[in-house]
């Protein structure tokens, strides 16, 4: 039996031989590859697609098929194009059935090979057994197209090289198959080079079997009496095979061009979508902001009010609840502008050591909080400034020190910078920077240090409810570090204390500008001159927010400056003209005139006798660095987002009117006698409630509060109702004190009538007020 396949004696005395066409031979190994290629990648896409067209078993299992279907009519075309590179100098011929059914083996083996191998999960014996698999499919189609040819010779062949031809076939499968696993970590990458590697491998693995074994027959010739019956030329297969093989590769390869156009159409529709969610979420900030502006800064109002101990408290942790909900608002702005990579780091110099001292201090009053030792560690080796965002790096550094005062109950956190690894080129000018954030806490096991960079996670769903937070900040961190070019990871046994490393490569700043990366001086052209230090700084509030206003007016007024209040840009640009002012807060969105036109008709000249070059300090609830870059292009001069903490916009303030002195000193040095009676304003530190100490209770506050009566009256006549509100409020607080309930009732009503735009019901609300003044 073993001797009709086998040679198990001596060599035969006469034996054909045959000679191989290098051309041939070259396009069967073209073959090979072209088909291999195809058929691992559909396997590939099918595997890492998310499209609705592979959503089910059945639908990912056809079109693996559609790939083993091409890879194994490329083996059974490979083997006819060797058969016709192989010139045995006779007629050679092929059975059809023997020849059609070999083809079975090959397609079916690459199906079984591919479902094993190319899978997400696969491992090495997944992948072993597919190579032995695919090579056992190879071998047994070759020997089966071996069997259907028809020649006058008898095919055996030599065991050793028999055995080693299916050994090739596996071992080479294998790798090819290997490799092709491997790609599947790159997550969707359409990674060209890899993919035309691993079909060239298994071109290999099909072309060693084929010609390893055609090495190992041996034709012996036989007596023409014992021809076998002629079959078909082998030139059909091979033309049958090619044009087969063509209209699959044509047909995949016109479904790819539908999938990318697919894929090019849904990207654009993800874009759309992506960018109407930055915007939605941009505006949802704005309209967020707005409320918590008024909440925030009346709470700061209140505390510096005289309160008992446990009112404090309770405004306090009202105030830190607001806090939080403003980070929160930031954290998912910012995701958001990352994800749709619309983020945009700025590149100034800096000084690293300076960021991390302030982070350091900014986080100091809640470690303290709870007890825990800060300690933190900068080596001076590390150049005195670099090139980058100090804002982000801010950011990074204080996202993870929170969480690590978050997640750490006893113990210490330490903050260590020192140099990187030298691993990035010094011929790219950059210097390595290595942050290490340490910790005693709770600790990141294994299996989660890599998933809680991701989005919206947290190590399970305990770690929410214990300790708050929305999974958001250290993804966070992830983007801006490899936005900036660097890397982060954790280290941490899973039990106690994690390390939190993260190197960014900043290039070098040799410049010697300021170190100070936000400078805030006046834009060119809007240099303002010095401020008489004898007179109160007159400020106007634009916002088309009334709270808004309110606050302002009662915060500035506080800080001893001059407050005069507009509804809009119209409204403004009609008080500049009558009234002209020291600087100018300006709301950016506003309805009818917006603020940047405002300030452009201001700069452009044509509000009549008011300087241009007045200093414009924008106020906006928005965050987003394209709406600062528009006020600053508008001609503005600063930018302030909302909540607006009133110490630092007061010193926003100074910083634009040069030469301006203490508003409270201001206050102090002039004549209560002489001083206007619109100019009544509160000293710092007192309620409302405590302006009838500063106005005092004697008939001659009540002349001069008369006096306030004529102002109203001529701000009436030319339409100013802020500068109404403004005095009538003032003369409302006093009657309040005094008990003049009738006096305090038609100052309300005269103070709704005026933000109402009312004219005739304020007339008759001031005359009512004439009537019903003291006389005494």
């Amino acid at each position: 039996m073993l001797s009709d396949f086998f040679i198990t004696g001596s060599m035969p005395p006469s034996l054909m031989v045959g000679f191989y066409d290098w051309r041939l031979v070259m396009l069967s190994f073209a073959v090979a590859s072209i088909t291999s290629l195809t058929g691992l990648d559909i396997a590939i896409r099918v595997e890492l697609s998310h499209s609705e067209r592979f959503g089910n078993v059945l639908s990912r299992q056809l079109w693996i098929g559609v790939g083993a279907l091409v890879m194994g009519v490329g083996v059974w075309s490979m083997h006819f194009v060797g058969m016709l590179a192989y010139d045995m100098n006779c007629r050679v011929s092929y059975d059809f059935l023997t020849t059609f059914f070999s083809v079975l083996p090959a397609i079916a083996s690459s199906f079984f090979a591919l479902r094993l191998a190319v899978r997400k999960n696969s491992g090495l014996q997944q992948h072993l057994a597919g190579g032995v698999i695919m090579g056992l499919g190879i071998g047994v189609m070759h020997y089966i197209g071996m069997a259907a040819m028809r020649m006058p010779a008898h095919i055996r062949y030599l065991p050793e090289l028999f055995l080693l031809s299916i050994l090739v076939a596996v071992i080479v499968s294998f790798i090819a198959l290997r490799f092709t696993a491997r790609m599947l970590q790159y997550q969707g990458q359409d990674i060209i080079l890899q993919k035309l590697v691993s079909a060239m491998v298994m071109a290999f693995a099909i072309c060693g079997l084929h010609y390893t074994a055609m090495f190992a027959a041996v034709f012996i010739p036989i007596p023409m009496y014992a021809l076998p019956a002629p079959g078909f030329a082998p030139e059909f297969f091979s033309g049958a095979t090619f044009f087969l093989v063509f209209l699959i590769m044509v047909g995949y390869w016109l479904q790819l061009n539908i999938n990318e156009l697919e894929l090019a159409q849904a990207q654009e529709k993800a874009e759309r979508a992506n960018h109407a969610k930055s915007l939605f979420l941009a505006n949802m900030s704005h309209e967020l902001r707005t409320p918590m502006n008024t909440v925030v800064g009346m709470i700061d109002l209140v505390l510096d009010t005289n309160l008992d101990e446990r009112q404090r408290h309770y405004l306090q942790t009202v105030h830190r609840s607001a806090d939080a909900l403003l980070a929160i608002m930031d954290d998912i702005l910012d995701f958001s502008w990352l994800e749709a990579d619309k983020l945009v780091l700025d590149q100034v110099p800096f000084a690293i050591k300076q960021v991390a001292a302030e982070a350091m201090e900014l986080i100091h009053l809640p470690a303290s909080q709870k007890g825990l030792r800060l300690t933190w560690e900068y080596d001076e080796g590390l150049p005195a400034q670099v090139a980058g965002d100090p804002v982000r790096l801010r950011q990074i550094l204080i996202n993870l020190l929170h969480n690590a005062i978050k997640f750490t109950q006893t113990g210490f956190i330490a903050l260590v910078i020192k140099p990187g690894s030298l691993v990035m080129s010094e011929r790219a000018n950059r210097v390595p920077v290595h942050f290490m954030v340490m910790d005693t806490g709770v600790g990141v096991p294994r299996k989660d240090q890599e998933v809680i960079f991701h989005s919206f996670t947290q190590a399970d769903g305990s770690t929410t409810r214990q300790f708050g937070g929305t999974g958001l900040g250290l993804a966070i961190c992830r983007q801006l570090v490899e936005k900036s070019g660097g890397g982060i990871w954790v280290e941490s046994d899973g039990s106690t204390g994690s390390t939190f490393h993260f190197s960014i490569p900043y290039p070098r700043s040799d410049t010697s500008e300021s170190l100070d990366p936000v400078p805030s001086t006046p834009i060119s052209g809007a240099a303002t001159s010095p401020i008489e230090k004898t007179r109160q700084v007159a400020i106007l509030a634009v916002d088309d927010e009334e709270s808004n206003l309110l606050l302002l007016e009662h915060a500035l007024e506080k800080h001893g400056f001059l407050v005069s209040l507009a509804h809009d840009g119209h409204d403004a640009l009609n008080q500049l003209a009558h009234k002209p002012v020291d600087l100018i807060l300006m709301d950016v969105m506003m309805p009818i005139l917006d603020g940047l036109e405002t300030t452009r008709k201001i700069r452009q000249g044509q509000v009549f006798g008011l300087n241009p070059r007045v200093p414009v300090i924008a106020i906006s609830a928005s965050v987003l660095s394209e709406q600062r870059a528009q006020c600053l292009a508008a001609g503005m001069n600063a930018f302030v987002a909302k909540p607006v903490h009133i110490d630092k916009l007061v010193a926003v303030i100074r910083e634009h009117l040069p030469g301006m002195e203490d508003p409270k000193t201001v206050l102090a040095h002039e004549d209560p006698v002489t001083q206007a009676p619109h100019e009544v304003t509160m000293p710092i530190g007192e309620t409302p409630s405590d302006v009838i100490a500063h106005v005092g209770n004697t008939t001659e506050s009540w002349l001069r509060l008369a006096d306030g009566l004529k102002e109203i009256h001529a701000h009436l006549a030319v339409a100013q109702y802020d500068q109404v509100v403004q005095l009538a409020g003032r003369i409302q607080r006093f009657a309040e004190q005094q008990g003049e309930d009738t006096i305090l009732r038609v100052a309300m009503d005269l103070i709704f009538a005026a933000r109402s735009r009312d004219l005739f019901q304020a007339e008759g609300h001031l005359d009512r007020l004439h009537a019903e003044w003291p006389s005494d």
